[in-house]
């Protein structure tokens, strides 16, 4: 018989051994001292080869927050970030086991082995035997609206539960996490472009209408003959929109608005020289297509027979000054009231000849649609010396309106419009369906009246 003592040392395996020994009796059985087999190559063991841990012995379920509570559309995460904090999340606890108790823990992440709890609550005693819970953390007492400091600041959401109240240990969930991300790296999102829409000039039509709803005659004009009382007229020049054109008169030819001295004058309140009561006067009433432009211009007269020379000549100038200040001011603002005055100052049909009557108040009205937006600009000229006349004064009161070169701009519009980021309506204040202004004038003669000007989008 071979022993297999001998083929060990001959350097041949255990398992070679038993395939060549028959063992027919006890007392031939190998012997029970340890063998000193042969090592062949280490096997490190790696990550890939590591037994897995079962996860649910050292965890209970997990947590997800919801940062806006949506209950039509929520959106569960297990990392919400944010640069405002929300005033509160929404918190789903599921996957995890019946429990008698729980609580929820907030943490901040902080420098060290430990974070540092900030807050903690029950959850609700209902939802513990289920297999998922929902509650809610209120963080506008835990949490700065900004995080103002160098660096994002994390935070953890985690519950602690026990299968049983009686017991010592708890179980934690796996933990959602919050991330305040510091307001200073916060991209700035561009606000919204209410002047950018498809191309459907009639979808964007607009009716605008001008009108003087109320007056003061704060004094009429000393003009020899008048006594307390103006005769009171408009005369409107219009250009567009397109090539259209007109010139009116209100309240219509011949005819006159009384005006007397110190009184006001309300919407129901305006008469003609017949002493009837006629509407306020309307300016324009009109539409406009996207893209589409009107010029007005608006002079109010005083009806007399004095030999009042022609204060034309003197408007256009005044327009053509209103122009250079503005493009001298620069900006998109000067550059937009630049263009309108220089508009009104290049057509010498929109300002009417006034020879023998009395100049009281000039200003100019340009009116273009963008999207439905109607961009409204107003402008004057703040004095004006006329040769053998007199001096003209405008101004608008309102704080919105540009003192240097007394205009206004606004944006009237019916579009309901909403941009998280804002609108950005340029140089143009945005005013709504309507908008209104004081408008004081000095005019030759001595007059001065108070208009209110209003604009409104139908």
């Amino acid at each position: 018989m071979i022993h297999a003592r001998t083929l060990i040392a001959a350097g041949l395996s255990l398992l070679a051994v038993e395939s060549l020994v028959v063992a027919p009796a006890a007392a031939h059985a190998l012997p029970t001292a340890p063998l000193a087999l042969a090592q062949g190559p280490t096997i490190q063991p790696t990550q890939g080869n590591l037994p897995k841990l079962p996860t649910e012995a050292m965890t209970n379920g997990k947590v997800e927050v919801d940062p806006g509570c949506a209950s039509e559309f929520p959106q569960w995460t297990d990392l919400l970030k944010f640069y405002d904090r929300p005033n509160r999340i929404c918190v789903r606890w599921l996957d995890k086991s019946a429990v008698e108790w729980a609580r929820w823990e907030v943490y901040r992440d902080v420098t060290g082995p430990n974070d540092v709890k900030i807050a903690s609550g029950d959850v609700p005693a209902a939802t513990l035997p289920n297999s998922s819970a929902h509650f809610q953390i209120v963080l506008d007492e835990l949490l700065p609206l900004h995080n103002t400091g160098d660096a994002d600041q994390k935070y953890f959401v985690k519950v602690q539960s026990k299968a049983k109240a009686s017991d010592t240990a708890t179980k934690p969930s796996i933990r959602a996490t919050l991330v305040h991300l510091r307001k200073a790296g916060e991209p700035v999102k561009p606000p919204g472009n209410p002047y950018s829409c498809p191309s459907q000039p009639d979808a964007y039509e607009r009716e605008v209408v001008l009108d003087i709803p109320r007056m003061t005659v704060n004094q009429t004009t000393s003009t020899s003959g008048d006594g307390d009382r103006d005769e009171l007229y408009f005369s409107i020049g219009r250009l567009g929109p397109g090539t259209s054109s007109g010139q009116k008169r209100l309240p219509s030819d011949d005819d006159y608005y009384e005006a007397h001295n110190g009184h006001t004058v309300g919407p129901n309140g305006w008469t003609n020289k017949d002493q009837d009561h006629v509407a306020a006067p309307k300016l324009w009433q009109g539409k406009l297509k996207h893209n589409q432009v009107v010029d007005l211009t608006i002079t109010a007269m005083e009806q007399d027979n004095s030999d009042l020379k022609d204060v034309k000549n003197g408007l256009i100038d005044a327009m053509h000054a209103v122009a250079a200040i503005a493009t001298a001011a620069g900006g998109a603002y000067g550059a937009i009231v630049a263009a309108a005055a220089e508009a009104v100052a290049g057509g010498a049909q929109f300002i009417p000849n006034t020879t023998n009557h009395d100049a009281i108040a000039f200003v100019a009205v340009r009116l273009t649609n963008k999207c439905g937006n109607i961009q409204t600009v107003w402008t004057t000229f703040e004095s004006k010396n006329i040769s053998g006349v007199g001096t003209l004064s405008n101004q608008f009161l309102d704080v919105t309106s540009h003192e240097d070169f007394e205009s206004r701009l606004a944006v009237v519009s019916t579009n309901n419009l909403f941009w998280p980021d804002g609108v950005d309506y340029g140089a143009f204040e945005y005013a709504g369906t309507s908008d209104e202004f004081w408008w004081v004038a000095n005019g030759t003669s001595s007059s001065k009246y108070t208009f209110l000007l209003r604009e409104r989008a139908l």
